[in-house]
C-alpha cells in the first residue's frame, strides 16, 4: 500500500555537478555516508547533466543515478545495498513510485532549462524539486 515518503532536495550535497535528492521511508534523518561512499565507486557518463537519489527505503538503501543523454533520454541505474555490498542488477531492482516523483519534477526542469532553444545549464543545476513531507498526499 502506498504511503507518502519524505522527499527533499539536498543542494548543499552536490556531487560533481549532479543534483542530489533524499527520500526516507520513515520519519528519521537520512544517513548520507554510505551513499556517498558508493557514489565514489560509480562510473558516470562523460559531459552530462544528471541527478542522484539517496533513497533510504523501508528494507534497503537505494542509490538511483539518472543522467541525461542523446538530447532527451534519461539513462537510469539503480544500486541497492545488500548484506554483500552494493548491487546493480536491472533484472532484480529498478526505481520505484517514490523515485518517479523526483524524476517527473526533473523532467519538467530539464524541459524548461535545457531542452529548449536557449539552454541554461546554470539555471537547471540551481533549480530543484522542493519535495514534500510524508504527511502530504
Amino acid at each position: 500500500m502506498y504511503k507518502a515518503r519524505k522527499t527533499f532536495p539536498m543542494p548543499k550535497q552536490s556531487l560533481n555537478g549532479y543534483k542530489v535528492y533524499g527520500i526516507v521511508a520513515e520519519d528519521k534523518a537520512l544517513s548520507c555516508d554510505t551513499f556517498i561512499e558508493q557514489w565514489s565507486h560509480i562510473e558516470k557518463r562523460a559531459d552530462t547533466l544528471g541527478f542522484v537519489i539517496f533513497h533510504q527505503g523501508a528494507q534497503s538503501n537505494y542509490l538511483v543515478l539518472c543522467e541525461w543523454g542523446n538530447d532527451n533520454e534519461l539513462f537510469t541505474r539503480v544500486f541497492v545495498q545488500s548484506a554483500q555490498g552494493w548491487i546493480e542488477d536491472s533484472n532484480l531492482y529498478s526505481f520505484c513510485v517514490y523515485d518517479m516523483t523526483v524524476m517527473h519534477a526533473e523532467r519538467e526542469l530539464y524541459i524548461r532549462y535545457i531542452y529548449t532553444d536557449n539552454p541554461d545549464t546554470e539555471a537547471y543545476l540551481s533549480s530543484y524539486y522542493e519535495g514534500h513531507n510524508a504527511h502530504q498526499r
